[in-house]
């Protein structure tokens, strides 16, 4: 019997333990790490002023480094190479609202905005429409989140662009999960996730 209580002990709370490994919102303030099927990594952080940055890794290929307005809206693109950011890879995005206004992520909502856009020293407006999809589960291995699929479009863009974001409201983050452009389609396949310690 208490060989059967002990083991009943171990089942019981290996979950707990399990689930204890899966990132959180707070987690975000010492980084939470995605892996792609690919291979690649991108880390998610807080940073001082209330954003999320994102860094984008992969081998052989300089970083890609990405501010977002609660953890959604693109507010800054930069290329790093060993640490270095590039000044002239810069493109900034600002909104007529502050980033703590935006709004998150809803099921069945929708926001339309337009952006001024400086693109590597050249400034241009681009209007977003934010279409907040049906909320979905997304696993990673042992851990899974309520995950809102985010689809962006480009009205006035004639090559008719899009994005697919998957937001995580208990992260407070999203990635980019696909993206079509010029005809072309990029998929990107997340499939872990850690705390960085």
């Amino acid at each position: 019997m208490k060989h059967f209580i002990a083991l009943l002990t171990v089942l019981q709370t290996a979950p707990m333990a399990l689930a204890a490994e899966c990132p959180t919102r707070e987690t975000l303030a010492t980084g939470i790490r995605f892996t792609l099927a690919s291979g690649e990594t991108e880390t998610f952080r807080t940073t001082a002023e209330g954003l999320v940055e994102s860094l984008f890794e992969g081998p052989e290929q300089p970083a890609n480094r990405v501010l977002l307005g609660r953890g959604v809206y693109l507010l800054e693109l930069i290329s790093v190479d060993n640490g270095i950011p590039d000044p002239d890879s810069r493109t900034t995005y600002s909104y007529p609202v502050k980033p703590a206004e935006m709004p998150l992520p809803e099921p069945g909502g929708r926001w339309s905005v337009t952006a001024a856009v400086l693109d590597m020293g050249e400034l241009r407006s681009e209007t977003q429409v934010y279409d907040f999809g049906p909320a979905a589960t997304a696993g990673f291995g042992a851990c899974s989140y309520e995950m809102i699929p985010v689809t962006i479009t480009y009205p006035g863009d004639d090559s008719s662009n899009t994005d697919l974001l998957h937001y995580f409201p208990a992260l407070g983050l999203s990635y980019l999960a696909e993206s079509k452009y010029d005809g072309n389609l990029d998929r990107y396949d997340y499939i872990a996730i850690d705390p960085v310690n």
